[in-house]
């Protein structure tokens, strides 16, 4: 996952939406989370709450990909190795 101002487009949200669903279930585990960990999917979450133009281009869909965000997140700091991820980013 890359998220980036330039190449997003409002017709990618739903296939985040179901990109960020499946990472949820992933990192209910340890081994999930230490899958995940060494791709930067944290510093790509970062990006898409910097907010601007891909707030604007997902428009009505930015509400529950956040809240899926936050939820992969909240996930992701439980492990130790997530934590400290999130710290960094």
């Amino acid at each position: 996952m890359h998220a980036s101002e330039e190449q997003i487009k409002k017709r990618d949200a739903q296939y985040l939406i179901h990109l960020l669903e499946a990472m949820i279930n992933l990192t209910f585990s340890d081994a999930g989370i230490e899958s995940l960990s060494n791709f930067g999917l944290i510093e790509q979450i970062a990006k898409i709450f910097d907010g601007g133009k891909i707030e604007d281009e997902l428009d009505e869909h930015y509400p529950k990909i956040a809240e899926l965000c936050l939820r992969v997140v909240g996930n992701f700091s439980i492990n130790n190795k997530g934590k400290q991820e999130c710290i960094e980013n």
